[in-house]
């Protein structure tokens, strides 16, 4: 049986991805994404539209000064993220943030939008509800297994999420 909830969903899902990252590729200033899925996330408690950055060209490196936080160095100025520096040459995740919300107002059935940290509320026209995007870069170890998630922590910095905390 048809779950038209759910055939709605992906229709939405698949529309905002598709016209996001047809906006990043015409955009030299919009992050550049690889991937997209919806979930129902246990740590944010709410379905989310999962957006994946193209994080390539950068390393992650645990703070020395605050536990839990995460940097994320620029290794290479071709880097995807590079665009989005902070003063020491780490990615900023609150311009990664901001950058992204600014490009949503692109897309064909753009309501309005706002940044609700580690979210951005997404208003589409003929809508009801919002679309909640969380952008997320993937970690892989050395054997290309995903290991866990960074979002952004609000600072600039970026927090680390396991698996069962973002993934249904």
């Amino acid at each position: 049986m048809l779950d038209l909830a759910a055939a709605s969903c992906t229709l939405v899902h698949n529309r905002v991805y598709d016209e996001l990252r047809s906006t990043s590729e015409q955009y030299a200033g919009c992050p550049k994404f690889i991937d997209s899925y919806w979930t129902n996330s246990a740590y944010l408690e709410t379905d989310v539209l999962v957006l994946l950055l193209n994080s390539g060209g950068t390393e992650v490196a645990m703070s020395p000064i605050s536990q839990g936080t995460d940097w994320l160095n620029i290794k290479h100025l071709q880097a995807p993220l590079a665009l989005y520096p902070d003063p020491d040459g780490y990615v900023d995740s609150s311009e990664v943030l901001r950058c992204c919300n600014t490009y949503l107002s692109t897309l064909s059935n753009y309501a309005s939008s706002a940044v609700h940290l580690p979210l951005i509320e997404l208003h589409l026209k003929n809508e009801d509800a919002p679309v909640l995007l969380l952008l997320a870069i993937p970690v892989d170890n050395k054997q290309q297994e995903r290991i866990y998630y960074l979002i952004a922590d609000g600072k600039g910095n970026w927090q680390r999420l396991s698996l069962s905390e973002l993934e249904a």
